[in-house]
């Protein structure tokens, strides 16, 4: 079993989350487009994408068929970490951040994005 297999498995188990083919941006969970390669402007998901708070970022449905958007980076520091949430809450979104990591257990830790209100198990 691979590593992808590995994470949809405990994404399953541990938070009732089936593999989603959106694209791994909050602002799919917000209900907007990605802007990744469609404006001038930088979207959010680049910004924190590799080797940051959205290091091996998926996008995930609840069992409400809600996208939640998970990060498992290895590091998740204190100027990173605040600008993310500055703006993940300015597209009405909400951050739990989680020691119960997918994609390698121990080393990284979860970070998932949900609507504001949505509360995972």
């Amino acid at each position: 079993m691979n590593a992808e297999e590995t994470q949809t498995r405990r994404a399953q188990r541990e938070w009732g989350l089936r593999a989603s083919k959106a694209k791994a941006c909050p602002r799919v969970v917000a209900g907007k487009q990605c802007l990744w390669g469609r404006s001038d402007k930088e979207c959010v998901c680049v910004k924190y994408h590799m080797g940051s708070i959205l290091d091996h970022g998926r996008m995930w449905l609840d069992q409400n068929g809600r996208y939640v958007l998970t990060g498992e980076p290895y590091d998740a520091y204190g100027d990173d970490l605040s600008a993310f949430i500055t703006d993940i809450d300015n597209l009405g979104l909400q951050l739990t951040i989680s020691s119960r990591s997918m994609w390698n257990p121990g080393q990284t830790v979860l970070v998932l994005v949900t609507r504001k209100g949505h509360h995972m198990p």
